[in-house]
């Protein structure tokens, strides 16, 4: 009996390895899918980011029915508590066309470019300019309304609310609080039921106003009284 042969294995051929990467299978967009994710990353974006930015814009008051008492837009208040809030920019816009639309009270339109150049900025740039910031800044506090060439302005404003005073300095903070909560009788009317024939030291009625020598109707007669500064 002869003697059995060795077995012999039979190890497959393996391939060198290549030094190119290997080629991951892109993935099958559908046709259309781009436009939808386009779509959908532009209502992502706020409504005033959305709008255009013409070359003249239509100019209208905003009156506010549910405001029974509100303050000049243009006055005192808004000056000293809404500024540090909104900006100085988007204030001096809104002074700016309200001290225009009390004279125009129906309207009036106005070319883009000159109205930025009246409150010291610039339209160039679109929504990247510091005029349209500050359109969009006043519409995120319900100041300003924008719809396409048509802007609407708050001519009176309301008092802060509780999360926007909180965003006042403290000495601001300390100073509102005496505004809203003033209630002690005066002894003797500060402006005499009229308005004063002199300027007014604003601050200075409001200390009258800590110490309970001011009514809350003469402390807000502070933003006709500031016109005379």
């Amino acid at each position: 009996m002869s003697p059995s042969k060795p077995a012999t294995w039979i190890t497959p051929s393996v391939p060198p390895p290549s030094s190119e990467r290997p080629v991951t299978p892109t993935k099958m967009v559908p046709k259309g899918a781009t436009q939808v994710k386009g779509r959908r990353a532009s209502r992502a974006r706020r409504a005033e980011d959305r709008q255009p930015t013409p070359e003249r814009l239509s100019i209208k008051p905003w009156p506010n029915p549910l405001l029974q008492q509100g303050t000049p837009a243009s006055g005192f208040y808004a000056e000293r508590y809404y500024g540090p809030i909104v900006g100085p920019t988007c204030l001096l816009l809104l002074r700016t066309l309200t001290t225009r639309l009390e004279t125009d009270t129906e309207g009036f339109s106005v070319d883009t470019s000159e109205l930025a150049a009246s409150i010291g900025c610039s339209a160039r740039g679109g929504l990247n300019s510091q005029f349209w910031k500050a359109v969009r800044r006043g519409g995120r506090f319900g100041l300003i309304n924008q719809v396409d060439d048509r802007i609407a302005v708050r001519t009176e404003l309301s008092q802060l609310t509780a999360r926007m005073v909180q965003r006042l300095p403290s000495q601001l903070r300390s100073e509102h609080r005496v505004w809203t909560q003033t209630g002690a009788p005066s002894a003797t009317p500060l402006f005499g039921g009229s308005m004063p024939s002199e300027p007014v030291p604003p601050i200075e009625v409001l200390r009258l106003a800590a110490r309970g020598l001011c009514t809350p109707a003469e402390l807000r007669s502070l933003d006709r009284a500031h016109k005379f500064r």
